[in-house]
């Protein structure tokens, strides 16, 4: 199994080596491969604060995420490839650099503050299994 920094790494260089096009297009497609998951879509699994509907629960160690733009599932699905199957402690040690990669014209401020970094809060608060 690759490391968190190398699976997040090369996330980075993939949205690093493309322009803002590149970016947006790199994340839908990722979002289109996720897709949504309505079983998660429920109001106790909502992150309040995001413009971007986008709900998240943590089954064990695995990220059960849902959103209804396509770019957040982009950004989720990156969140999963990362995270997935780590312990709480182990992800608190490598928080989310991934979203400097990205321009602020693709992923607004308050998505990334309000949306993914509060998922990342959770992930980490989460039990150790």
């Amino acid at each position: 199994m690759s490391s968190i920094r190398e699976k997040e790494d090369l996330h980075i260089r993939r949205l690093s080596e493309t322009d803002e096009l590149g970016q947006f297009d790199y994340l839908v497609d990722l979002g289109l491969s996720l897709g949504r998951d309505g079983e998660t879509e429920v109001e106790e699994n909502r992150i309040e604060g995001c413009r971007t509907a986008i709900w998240l629960k943590m089954d064990g160690r695995t990220v059960r995420a849902s959103s209804d733009s396509l770019v957040v599932l982009g950004l989720i699905s990156i969140l999963k490839d990362i995270y997935d199957g780590r312990s709480p402690s182990e992800i608190r040690a490598n928080p989310i650099r991934f979203l400097d990669a990205i321009s602020v014209h693709v992923v607004y401020p308050e998505i990334r503050e309000n949306g993914i970094r509060r998922c990342f809060e959770i992930i980490t608060a989460s039990k150790e299994v």
